[in-house]
C-alpha cells in the first residue's frame, strides 16, 4: 500500500480433506513498519467448512523488534473463535540467526479459554535450516 505498509490477501477453496468438503478460507495480513526496527502485523482469518457448518474466525497481532541482523524479539497475541468457544494465546520469543541459513526460535507461550478449563503455559524451541 505504501513504503511502510503491506497488505496480503490469501484465499483457498475446495475440499479440505479430513476437515470437510465445500470449504473456503481466507486471511488478510497487514504488515506495518512502525520504525526501522519495529514491525506491527495484524492478521484476520476465516475458515468456513460448508459440509460441517463449522465456521472459525481469528485475529492475530504481532510486534517484532529487530535488535540487530542476528537477533530479534517478537510477541504475538491471538484470539480464535471455534464452534462458539473462544481460545486465546500469548507468545513471546527470540529469533537468533547465527548464520545466514540457520535460525533458532525459543518461545514461551500461554494458552487460555474462559469457557473451558484450558489454562496452560509451554516453552518450545524450533530450528529452521535454509538450503
Amino acid at each position: 500500500l505504501t513504503d511502510n505498509v503491506a497488505l496480503t490477501y490469501i484465499a483457498t477453496a475446495g475440499d479440505f480433506g479430513a476437515r470437510g468438503s465445500d470449504a473456503y478460507s481466507h486471511s488478510v495480513v497487514i504488515d506495518t513498519a512502525l520504525t526501522d526496527k519495529l514491525n506491527w502485523v495484524v492478521q484476520t482469518d476465516l475458515v468456513d467448512v460448508g459440509s460441517t457448518n463449522d465456521d472459525d474466525v481469528g485475529i492475530n497481532q504481532y510486534l517484532i523488534y529487530s535488535i540487530n541482523d542476528c537477533l530479534g524479539i517478537g510477541q504475538r497475541i491471538e484470539w480464535w473463535h471455534d464452534d462458539g468457544t473462544s481460545f486465546n494465546e500469548y507468545t513471546v520469543g527470540l529469533n537468533y540467526r547465527p548464520t545466514a541459513n540457520l535460525i533458532f526460535r525459543p518461545e514461551f507461550r500461554h494458552d487460555w479459554s474462559p469457557a473451558t478449563d484450558l489454562d496452560q503455559s509451554t516453552f518450545g524451541v524450533d530450528v529452521i535450516a535454509l538450503f
